[in-house]
């Protein structure tokens, strides 16, 4: 869904999903999980050692969209208020209160909260860049709602743990 909203594109878009290299390294993974194979050890580390790569790349990138974005611009958009309060506080509040009702373990309530309550994700920005979006506004609103989220997130773990 977020890359069909993302590319605009509606058509023939079944086999793009499918054959990406995300999709097709799962099946792979799940397949030789499934039949306990073990790669050989140099391939193995190979492999570990791109993906301790995956987070710092990215962040090397979103870090670069927010380096051309002067401090004050950050401030002075009231959509990213706007935003930020729909992220931080109504969505995890919501969740919340429906949550309260559910049949659930602490645990279980505590973690799904923070992950409502969690500031925008990185791929705001790299979704914006790859499809020509809007990635400086991706890139203020990924650096206000992590800043904003220190404040947040403490307050809503600690209700979710009085619940």
């Amino acid at each position: 869904h977020g890359y069909i909203m993302m590319s605009g594109e509606h058509e023939n878009i079944g086999k793009k999903l499918l054959l990406n290299p995300g999709v097709i390294g799962f099946a792979i993974g799940l397949i030789l999980l499934a039949l306990r194979f073990r790669l050989p050890e140099t391939v193995e580390s190979v492999m570990e050692s791109f993906s301790a790569l995956n987070t710092p790349l990215s962040m090397l990138v979103i870090g670069t969209y927010v380096a051309k974005i002067r401090v004050k611009e950050f401030f002075s958009d009231k959509d990213i208020y706007l935003v930020s309060l729909f992220r931080l506080l109504l969505v995890p509040a919501l969740f919340l209160a429906l949550a309260y009702f559910l049949p659930v373990s602490k645990e279980i309530l505590v973690s799904c909260v923070l992950l409502a309550a969690a500031p925008s994700a990185g791929l705001t920005v790299l979704f914006s860049a790859m499809f020509g979006g809007d990635a400086k506004l991706g890139s203020k609103l990924v650096a206000v709602t992590t800043l904003l989220s220190v404040l947040t997130m403490p307050v809503f773990a600690v209700v979710a743990q009085g619940m």
